[in-house]
């Protein structure tokens, strides 16, 4: 069972040894669970390795961890020199559970003897799937509100083959682990995060989510305990660009395009509290096309049916994130640039569960749009006037940004379809339109304002 993705980084000489005693007087959940996040197992590696006289349950926990990466590890292709390694800690957890097993929670001990006969059965050492996967059950029964053991027969049943595992079954579990996981004590556990992300991959895996590759969608979760009511959440749309070789990534992690001011904005929603979901749409990044944007609008069926497949797969997308158990269901808004923006505020007013929409540089007058291949994956079969399609989401919070430099979108065009809006929220104070003095970018104050919008609208539920 796989945990992580990396490789050995032993710190050497004297600044090795002097972070390794800063570490030695600083160990805590709160550093273990960074280092998961960052997936830097040489923190874990020299957690381990430190002078103990006595194991806590921290230093098990952490073991069990351990070995599932190092022994992952030792599978892959080239690195058969870590066999050894492995084997070696296997073999000293194995005996660390059993010398404090009268000192381990209920169930604990039988939890982690199923592990290590997981560990073994991966380095060809014994052969007990029966006998892990049993253990692993029994552990439930022994501990049925232990998020830990529960988390952990969740997820042997979704790497056991059938008819030992079960996606299905694997996903009931971490729903259940994951509700206890809330707890106050388990705020900087790292088997909450593992329970948090297997939750998504089994929802990939049995279907769930709009796009079946774990590489065409992206969903950040924000740290600490999760909300009684769940998280609120924001389900963004990535732009156009006129580049197709990336999606999500244009929104999140550490490569954002140039007109978003350097930030991944995903990030920096998530960083705020926000659960954050985007996916690649048709023909961006994993989902990229040999075939010219005519050639690909033609092979779906001609004008209005790129964009008919990206308003279904974005439908689908927010009721996606309502389904997850971590979520607010009340509490799910949706955002964008450019074509993202587009996006947002035509879902806003399809979906009328939207909670509010935020929509930046995308709105303009049909006499005012420009014909050409970029327009094919905008191009609404029903032709209806923008204006009229964004004003729908009234009364309903509503955030427009635009630029007075957009050369895009011009300003007279986009202050008529803002008076046409504005007559939809009389008497109301949910819609707000905002004019930056920039071209086509997403800028700071864009986001600032964001989350202003969202702090005042999406707290309230």
């Amino acid at each position: 069972m796989s945990f992580f993705c990396t490789t050995f980084a032993p710190f050497s000489g004297m600044m090795g040894l002097l972070f390794f005693i800063l570490l030695t007087t600083l160990w805590s959940d709160s550093v273990m669970l960074d280092a998961y996040r960052q997936e830097n197992m040489t923190v874990w590696q020299q957690y381990l390795d430190r002078p103990a006289q006595n194991r806590t349950q921290t230093d098990l926990l952490i073991e069990y961890g351990y070995c599932g990466y190092i022994v992952a590890e030792a599978k892959k292709e080239g690195k058969e020199a870590l066999l050894t390694e492995a084997k070696r800690r296997v073999q000293h957890f194995k005996s660390e559970i059993t010398n404090h097993k009268s000192q381990l929670p209920i169930g604990h001990y039988e939890m982690y003897l199923s592990a290590v006969y997981v560990y073994e059965l991966r380095l060809h050492e014994s052969i007990h799937p029966v006998k892990a996967m049993n253990l692993a059950k029994e552990a439930t029964k022994l501990a049925p509100n232990d998020p830990v053991v529960l988390a952990y027969y969740a997820t042997c049943m979704f790497f056991a083959p059938k008819p030992f595992g079960s996606k299905e079954e694997a996903l009931k579990w971490f729903i259940k682990a994951e509700k206890l996981f809330r707890a106050p004590q388990y705020r900087n556990n790292w088997m909450r995060e593992a329970t948090l992300d297997y939750i998504q991959q089994c929802n990939e895996k049995l279907g769930k989510t709009p796009v079946a590759s774990h590489a065409s969608q992206r969903l950040l979760i924000p740290h600490g305990i999760t909300p009684a009511k769940g998280w609120p959440a924001v389900v963004l749309f990535h732009d156009h660009g006129a580049r197709f070789e990336k999606g999500w990534q244009k929104v999140i992690g550490d490569k954002p395009e140039p007109y978003y001011s350097g930030m991944a904005i995903g990030d920096s929603l998530a960083a705020h509290g926000y659960v954050v979901y985007c996916i690649d749409a048709p023909y961006w990044g994993t989902r990229r096309s040999a075939l010219t944007q005519r050639q690909y609008s033609d092979s779906l069926g001609g004008a209005g049916s790129w964009y008919a497949r990206v308003l279904a797969e974005d439908k689908a997308s927010v009721q996606y994130v309502r389904s997850l158990p971590f979520v607010n269901a009340q509490r799910v808004a949706v955002a964008g640039f450019s074509y993202g923006a587009y996006r947002a505020w035509n879902i806003a007013a399809e979906d009328k569960q939207v909670a509010c929409c935020m929509a930046a540089h995308w709105m303009t007058t049909l006499a005012q749009n420009r014909y050409n291949d970029s327009w094919l994956s905008m191009c609404r079969k029903d032709q209806q006037p923008f204006a009229r399609i964004a004003a729908s989401i009234a009364p309903r919070p509503f955030l427009l940004q635009y630029g007075m430099q957009d050369k895009l979108f011009p300003v007279n065009a986009v202050d008529s379809c803002v008076s046409y809006i504005k007559q939809a929220y009389s008497g109301q104070n949910t819609f707000r339109a905002e004019a930056y003095n920039c071209a086509h970018t997403f800028t700071p104050a864009h986001l600032q304002s964001w989350l202003k919008w969202m702090n005042i609208y999406m707290n309230k539920k």
